[in-house]
């Protein structure tokens, strides 16, 4: 392991030393997160790995197994920051063009990043990043990061509960660049190519990849976010009848647009005719169920939440969905203005993944609910 540059990271000491100076207008602010680059990187006590954990940032809505996730390192790229000289410019640097840009010229944050699954439709992204801890990473000028980085991420892809062995081909759609690249007898190579800066695109493998049960295939996914708002990061397969170039053709690889596979301008996202098109024709995105953390980064794993609470600020409405799928009905508590309904006051719909509250007049609603996970208790992806 290389040792520290304190002169390459000079801007990390201080902000150790200023820390919440960075931050004003919060009540307790929480501190920043600036340790690392692309060159070295820092041991610490085991015992922190838990606090140094961002457990999937993007909210999807499938929770799996403990060893169902994917691992990564998060890069923060400063356009309005000088790393000659430790400081900020009044003249922004122009970007890296490509992910591998991202990654070399960027700052990896010392968190370990752990993903349930990649399913994040086009849509705007400004909340950033946060730690176990609550800790909200920051770029070296200490605004909250939700543009400008890049995820490098490694997993094992296996066959889920309801998938079948046979040929399956891999596509990413994304705004902006990816690649993904898979183990070719110890060798890493590209199989799928979505770099460059782009609004959402859709890029197809060119060949087939054998699944049965015992299969583990280490990947490793590399995406990067320019300029905000919107982003989209999706791995997607489907089973192909055999490996000819025959099996692999589809119309939408290599299209593009904001609003080409989903309409983001609502929320959740809505899917278009060409997304609900690829899904008749057998693409589906990745199950939690499909990925296992690899070996190095599997114990412990510090990401395990399994119950959750959705909280609506005196909604206009007496129906809730609920922000996670395959929910334990068992589990669910509603709470209207701080008070707890009884289970005869509200009723869960399956189907809709919704609780009905039918004599809600007004104030906040919390439920708590905890989940089935996917790849255990009998749980099925969606």
């Amino acid at each position: 392991m290389s040792s520290l540059n304190m002169k390459k990271l000079g801007w990390y000491s201080n902000a150790l030393l200023m820390g919440s100076m960075m931050i004003t207008g919060c009540e307790n602010p929480p501190s920043s997160i600036y340790v690392g680059n692309t060159a070295i990187d820092v041991n610490l006590p085991s015992s922190s790995s838990a606090h140094n954990a961002v457990c999937d940032p993007f909210d999807s809505t499938e929770v799996g197994l403990p060893e169902n996730k994917i691992w990564g390192r998060i890069y923060s790229w400063d356009p309005w920051w000088n790393p000659e000289t430790n400081s900020s410019s009044s003249t922004p640097r122009a970007g890296p063009k490509n992910v591998a840009g991202y990654i070399s010229e960027g700052v990896m944050l010392d968190v370990e990043l752990y993903l349930n699954q990649l399913n994040v439709p086009t849509r705007p992204f400004d909340q950033g990043f946060s730690t176990q801890d609550a800790l909200i990473l920051k770029t070296p000028r200490g605004d909250t990061l939700y543009e400008y980085f890049a995820l490098q991420m490694e997993a094992n892809i296996k066959i889920g509960s309801s998938d079948t062995a046979g040929y399956y081909q891999f596509a990413l759609i994304t705004d902006d660049g990816s690649v993904m690249q898979m183990d070719d007898n110890g060798v890493f190579r590209n199989i799928v190519n979505n770099d460059g800066n782009h609004p959402t695109k859709m890029a197809c493998a060119s060949e087939a990849v054998y699944f049965d049960s015992n299969t583990r295939l280490p990947v490793k996914i590399n995406y990067y976010q320019g300029p905000r708002y919107h982003i989209a990061m999706m791995l997607m397969w489907r089973k192909v009848v055999d490996a000819s170039a025959a099996s692999l053709v589809e119309s939408q690889c290599g299209k593009s647009g904001n609003s080409f596979f989903f309409n983001s301008n609502v929320s959740p996202p809505v899917p278009s005719a060409n997304y609900t098109g690829l899904i008749g024709r057998g693409w589906k995105v990745l199950s939690t169920d499909n990925f296992l953390l690899p070996a190095e980064h599997s114990d412990p794993t510090p990401c395990t939440q399994s119950c959750f609470s959705d909280n609506y600020q005196a909604p206009n409405w007496n129906t809730f969905v609920l922000s996670k799928q395959n929910v334990d009905t068992a589990s669910i508590k509603v709470f209207v203005g701080g008070s707890q309904l009884s289970s005869s006051e509200f009723i869960y719909d399956p189907t809709l993944n919704a609780v009905f509250v039918p004599g809600f007049r007004s104030g906040d609603v919390k439920i708590d609910f905890c989940v089935i996970p996917v790849g255990g208790g009998g749980g099925i992806g969606v």
